[in-house]
């Protein structure tokens, strides 16, 4: 296995230019992982199977498996209000009385109205002391990524 992560990283990193390159497979249950180059030319400072990677909006691919998989599992279900899943009421999780489900946060609709005030209507009204619902890192996500995972499994 190990052989064809091999080549297929080299290929990768001369043809992308990476400084540096980590894969990793699961088959069978088994999880293989390389890791090439330097995180930073020059730094010596390798990537390890720990070592985290903004990876942006490929994040979806990895949570429409996930939830397909739990889905297929009988664990969750698309037309679930989200607010099953959270701890809380979360009342503002609804728009005209129709609950947010999970059907429409995997499509990345919501049933929030279009018309929304734009970034510059919603400043004016905010201090340095508004505090957001919700802020989060891809750190964060990923830290709660880990915690669920072994509940879809």
């Amino acid at each position: 296995m190990y052989s064809i992560i091999d080549a297929a990283a080299q290929k990768v990193a001369e043809e992308s230019k990476a400084y540096s390159v980590s894969v990793g497979i699961l088959k069978d249950g088994k999880v293989y992982t390389r890791h090439f180059g330097e995180l930073d030319k020059g730094k010596g400072n390798k990537a390890n199977d720990d070592t985290y990677f903004a990876i942006a909006s490929v994040t979806k691919l990895f949570t429409g498996q996930l939830l397909a998989q739990a889905v297929l599992e009988g664990k969750v279900n698309l037309d679930d209000d989200v607010r099953k899943y959270l701890k809380g009421s979360y009342p503002n999780l609804e728009y005209n009385g129709v609950p947010i489900k999970i059907r429409n946060l995997i499509s990345y609709e919501t049933a929030l109205p279009r018309n929304l005030p734009n970034d510059d209507e919603l400043r004016k009204n905010m201090t340095d002391e508004t505090p957001f619902l919700y802020e989060s890192s891809t750190k964060d996500i990923q830290r709660r990524l880990k915690k669920i995972l072994p509940q879809l499994h």
